[in-house]
């Protein structure tokens, strides 16, 4: 008679490990300005997916210098068909960058300086800035032994490219 022989084997079905995420973003508008989603893909064993294998849609419409909404969809699909989707919102806002400064009338023979005639500027965000931050041009024209009207600009450059002045 014939014998049976046995054996056991155990499947073990792993979990599926692929992911897609992404985050939104808030940048202020500026012929500098960039935005990163912080996009991270993993396949299904969790191994880094490069993102040129991901679908992106609507980027291509994000305008950096025009305050506004744009929604940006990332898709991926791993290699057991398992698609991934996020769609993100990138939020380009105006800058508050400004800058003031008053007229001032001198009597020959007085005083005056660049900061005489500063009020005050603020940066992308709106925070105050020191005078040093500004940038101050024909203040060295200015003669006051002699009378005259003479133009002083002062500007301020900030982190998105924008330039204000007066």
């Amino acid at each position: 008679t014939g014998s049976t022989i046995t054996r056991l084997a155990t499947v073990v079905v792993n979990k599926n490990l692929g992911s897609l995420d992404a985050s939104d973003s808030t940048v202020i508008a500026g012929p500098d300005t960039t935005w990163d989603a912080g996009l991270t893909v993993t396949d299904e064993y969790g191994n880094a997916v490069d993102s040129s294998k991901v679908t992106i849609s609507g980027a291509d419409k994000v305008d950096t210098t025009t305050p506004g909404d744009y929604d940006v969809t990332y898709t991926y699909t791993d290699g057991t068909g398992t698609e991934y989707t996020k769609t993100i919102t990138v939020t380009v806002v105006k800058s508050k960058a400004s800058v003031d400064a008053d007229d001032k009338t001198v009597t020959v023979g007085d005083t005056w300086s660049a900061e005489d005639s500063f009020v005050d500027a603020a940066d992308a965000d709106g925070n105050a800035l020191d005078f040093s931050d500004v940038t101050v041009e024909g203040a060295d024209d200015v003669d006051t032994t002699k009378a005259g009207s003479y133009d002083v600009t002062y500007s301020y450059k900030d982190s998105a490219g924008n330039t204000v002045s007066k």
